[in-house]
């Protein structure tokens, strides 16, 4: 037979449980949100704007990685004007994310190269 208030039991129990979750998950959220600052304020001004457009961090912060392909003569093209301008300011952006965040260019294509970005995991 069935312990009285069973149901009740495991429903609170469950309750408790999710409502525990959706606080961890808002702390994440909180965490994510000032390291993306911390991270967009460390990154050379030229790129932030092409950093937010992309969601480069949004996604490396929930993923873990993200690549993206940049045309030479649109955004960055626009300011910078050649894959070596492109190449010193992701420079910049691997040295003050050098903790964080790896980032590698790939090999330039006509007029465009993609960047890879991936999370730095510690390691034990």
């Amino acid at each position: 037979m069935l312990e009285s208030y069973a149901l009740n039991a495991s429903l609170t129990s469950r309750l408790f449980t999710l409502a525990e979750f959706r606080r961890k998950m808002a702390e994440h959220a909180q965490h994510d949100e000032t390291l993306k600052r911390e991270l967009l304020a460390a990154a050379p001004q030229e790129l932030r704007e092409l950093l937010e457009e992309e969601g480069v961090l949004r996604v490396v912060i929930e993923c873990g990685q993200f690549s993206t392909k940049i045309r030479f003569g649109q955004r960055l093209g626009d300011r910078f004007g050649d894959f070596a301008a492109i190449s010193s300011k992701f420079g910049e952006l691997r040295r003050a994310w050098r903790r964080n965040v790896i980032i590698v260019l790939g090999k330039p294509e006509r007029e465009r190269v993609e960047v890879f970005f991936a999370a730095v995991y510690p390691t034990p």
